[in-house]
């Protein structure tokens, strides 16, 4: 009597038991594996190009998230004024650059320093245009002349660049 209660207990206790150990090795195994095989395709001669079209891919995305029009789009409310606006914009293409920097180790130094130029001449085109404005203006009227300002952007002519150097990664 005493052993069917015990036995009716300690089996599914047993068979839980054993069921997370082998969930816990499944897991073990998967993850330390994953990064085995990932460490050992780097060593591998040529698999470096799957990084460095990520690199392009971040960049071209980079020169597209700090376009001065929509980037003030995006960061517009109706409590800014123009002044306040292009301070946000200056501090969120600093923080975009920053979380992409190590992106240069992976490209030619002459794109490198063209998207360096770019980026520096957005900033500068946010302070000029919105050193134009008074600083009670709204943003939205910073908004407007910045992007009627797009199509001549330098992050355009940085954007080319990419792609181009990228074709010369890619076999097409």
């Amino acid at each position: 009597m005493f052993s069917g209660k015990f036995s009716s207990i300690l089996v599914p206790a047993g068979l839980f038991f054993i069921g997370a150990v082998l969930l816990f090795i499944y897991l073990f195994l998967k993850r330390n594996l994953g990064i085995y095989i990932r460490e050992s395709l780097d060593r591998v001669p040529g698999s470096q190009s799957g990084l460095i079209l990520n690199a392009y891919e971040r960049l071209a995305l980079l020169c597209e998230r700090i376009q001065p029009g929509p980037l003030a789009m995006r960061l517009q409310t109706p409590q800014l004024n123009a002044q306040a606006l292009s301070q946000a914009m200056i501090v969120a293409i600093q923080q975009e650059f920053d979380h992409n920097i190590s992106q240069q180790i992976y490209i030619s130094e002459k794109l490198w320093n063209i998207i360096l130029l770019a980026r520096d001449e957005a900033i500068y085109e946010i302070i000029h245009t919105a050193g134009e404005l008074s600083p009670e203006t709204g943003s939205g009227t910073l908004t407007q002349k910045l992007m009627e300002q797009r199509q001549n952007s330098s992050l355009n002519k940085a954007l080319q660049a990419i792609r181009n150097e990228a074709k010369l990664h890619v076999k097409v």
